[in-house]
């Protein structure tokens, strides 16, 4: 199969049994019948704001098909040739994340396209995730947008506060730790309401707790924070 010759670091909690879907229970419905190949769909575009879980869910389509999945962030790839594309229409799911950063580079769309209309005749699919919608995106190529908007396309919506402490405490439980309601509700309220941050900061605990040999109580987790500042 196609190999992309740049390393590409995933999350480590990025798995579906660490997703909390909170109101996305239809976009894990969909993608995990999708990957189990119940139907086909050409492609899936996952829309919202940051730390919405796009991320996550692309990086767990990867890492539950192993070689039949390749994952790629465009943070990191923008700036390369898009020919590396051209050797990836073997796998059966291309995940591309911040699509919308593409949007307005010609070469990069032209070689999207051409990626699409690639899988379609293969029967695999292209996932993308996008801060919009497909018709909100600047792509100079009337024709990607048009291909993308014709198939299924999910907002992400944002998690509620119970929503988030509900997701730390079963990230923390898939490290085999116990955050206690007070710990995470001191942690909702004194750092920022981001996903991304939050589970790096319980990765943080995780790592200082067990140097330290210290449960997840508020006082331990005050303590680390200002050893943070």
């Amino acid at each position: 199969m196609g190999q992309l010759g740049l390393p590409i670091k995933f999350d480590d909690y990025a798995v579906f049994e660490s997703y909390f879907p909170a109101s996305n229970q239809d976009v894990l419905k969909f993608l995990t019948e999708l990957i189990s190949e119940k139907y086909y769909s050409p492609s899936c575009w996952l829309w919202g704001v940051n730390s919405s879980g796009k991320s996550h869910l692309l990086q767990s389509v990867c890492q539950r098909l192993r070689g039949n999945a390749i994952y790629l962030p465009m943070d990191e790839l923008i700036n390369e040739d898009p020919s590396l594309l051209a050797d990836l229409a073997s796998r059966k799911f291309i995940c591309v994340d911040d699509i919308h950063l593409c949007a307005g580079k010609n070469h990069w769309e032209l070689a999207l396209f051409d990626l699409f209309n690639r899988l379609i005749e293969l029967q695999s699919t292209l996932l993308v995730s996008s801060l919009h919608a497909p018709k909100i995106n600047d792509f100079c190529l009337p024709d990607l947008t048009s291909r993308f908007s014709q198939y299924s396309v999910y907002k992400l919506k944002s998690m509620s506060d119970e929503d988030c402490k509900s997701a730390l405490q079963l990230r923390a439980n898939q490290r085999g730790l116990i955050l206690p309601d007070d710990t995470v509700n001191y942690m909702l309220t004194h750092k920022q309401r981001d996903m991304k941050i939050l589970y790096d900061f319980l990765d943080k605990l995780d790592t200082e707790s067990l140097a330290a040999k210290r449960k997840l109580t508020v006082p331990f987790l005050k303590s680390v924070m200002n050893d943070l500042d």
